[in-house]
């Protein structure tokens, strides 16, 4: 079998409380079907991944993918600060030198597998992973609910009456 090492360069966003205590994974996915073995992203001795942080991780011994079309990243929610907000992945191949890009900038919840495809670019109705999509969607629908609060007037996000805003 053809193998090959991964250089996977990980970039945590600068926002508060971005940095993440959780233990996080990746695998790397060809579309067609072969990928390789789940990794966990973590560099023994060194407090990883925390806010405005680029770490790099080596993923040695691995299937020498044709291409790396999507990646599956997830994260548990163990740690005292496990939120944790993803700005880029960047995956080096060692052997072709072929670097694939993965745009992420958004929160990553605990238990829920994100497909981020190469440089994540697709219209809506081409995009690979619909469901996801749909999910994320139905998320910003509930938390950015709107609302007027004038009769005739211009509407706003409403707040809920359990709210400090």
């Amino acid at each position: 079998m053809d193998q090959t090492a991964y250089t996977i360069e990980v970039k945590t966003g600068d926002r508060m409380f971005s940095g993440t205590d959780a233990n996080v994974y990746i695998k790397l996915c060809c579309n067609n079907a072969d990928a390789t073995d789940d990794k966990l992203l973590d560099c023994l001795f060194r407090n990883d991944l925390e806010t405005g942080q680029i770490d790099v991780f080596k993923f040695k011994r691995q299937k020498n993918l044709q291409s790396i079309d999507y990646i599956e990243i997830w994260r548990d929610d163990s740690g005292i600060l496990d939120n944790w907000y993803l700005d880029y992945i960047r995956v080096t191949n060692t052997s072709s030198a072929v670097v694939y890009e993965f745009p992420v900038f958004r929160w990553i919840k605990a238990d829920r597998i994100y497909r981020i495809c190469h440089l994540d670019t697709s219209l809506p109705q081409n995009e690979p992973f619909k469901d996801q999509r749909f999910t994320e969607l139905e998320e910003k629908c509930r938390k950015y609910e709107l609302s007027a609060h004038v009769h005739d007037g211009p509407v706003q996000v409403q707040v809920p009456l359990n709210s400090s805003a």
